[in-house]
């Protein structure tokens, strides 16, 4: 029997009249150390985010308890752990997150992702609904010119200015790489209506597989918004998934990031606040310090 545990919103408490916000779900497996920090930094830096999900499952006991730890230091978000057969359950369990609540706009995000400047997410969702654009990327700016794993320079697009900071491109104008990948997890924002036809439909069973599905049936003939300066990363220190063979440091692998929590660590986040970074993946190695 799939086991589940449904709670509610801690944080960035707003009005319920308030319909420009989003819901943000999370993704994550075997990663408390950075699990912990995503929320940490989203805590910082966003603001007026609807419903918070972290889709998750688990390869052992010692993980467990970790996750159960995090639980504990935020018991209000709706924290959804996948069951004993979680290529069968990942895709009703996202369905019903996706479903869950009234907003009309969705953003995902991976436990390796890392929020580095301030978001404010009712203003993103005005700039998405005046601008009818696809999608608004919370990874890409002017200061993303490099192409992860690539010897490819990433050429900001020609872009109108919509707002004060904030950019509309024609996606199909970008050059390479992260500026023609529309379709990802990695903190883009959308309305539901837009992506929901796929999810319901396609074909997956994990995070990896969802993405590279999605992103085969990318729709170029569309506009994009961006800040100037992007507004989060990935911090790829190491693998946990099958799926996909992705480029990753391997720095740690997952056991070694369990006996750091397990002493009491956890990363810290201060060298990458207003990190001016050049691709949308850093390659860095964290540093930790005593939760």
């Amino acid at each position: 029997m799939k086991k589940f545990l449904i709670l509610f919103l801690p944080f960035f408490l707003f009005s319920i009249e308030n319909s420009k916000t989003a819901d943000l779900i999370i993704f994550s497996y075997n990663r408390p150390l950075q699990i912990l920090a995503l929320l940490e930094s989203i805590d910082k830096f966003v603001s007026n985010l609807n419903q918070i999900s972290v889709l998750y499952r688990v390869g052992n006991e010692d993980i467990s308890k970790a996750y159960d730890q995090i639980i504990e230091l935020y018991p209000k978000i709706q924290w959804v752990k996948q069951g004993l057969f979680p290529r069968q359950d990942f895709k009703p369990l996202l369905l019903e997150c996706i479903a869950g609540t009234s907003a009309e706009y969705v953003v995902f995000a991976v436990d390796d992702d890392i929020v580095k400047d301030h978001i404010d997410m009712e203003e993103c969702v005005d700039a998405l609904e005046k601008t009818n654009a696809f999608c608004f990327y919370f990874r890409l700016g002017d200061n993303i010119t490099v192409q992860y794993n690539s010897e490819v320079a990433l050429i900001p697009p020609k872009r109108t200015e919509v707002k004060k900071n904030i950019f509309l491109y024609y996606l199909d104008d970008g050059n390479h790489g992260d500026w023609r990948y529309p379709n990802n997890l990695d903190m883009t924002l959308y309305k539901k209506e837009r992506i929901l036809p796929f999810f319901k439909t396609g074909t997956y069973h994990s995070p990896n597989t969802l993405e590279g599905n999605w992103a085969g049936i990318s729709n170029l003939n569309d506009y994009g918004l961006f800040y100037k300066q992007s507004k989060m990363f990935s911090l790829p220190i190491n693998m946990v998934q099958e799926d996909w063979i992705n480029p990753c440091e391997r720095t740690f692998s997952a056991q070694e990031l369990l006996e750091f929590w397990k002493e009491g660590l956890k990363m810290d986040l201060e060298p990458y606040h207003f990190l001016n970074n050049s691709c949308p993946f850093v390659s860095q190695k964290p540093t930790f310090k005593k939760r």
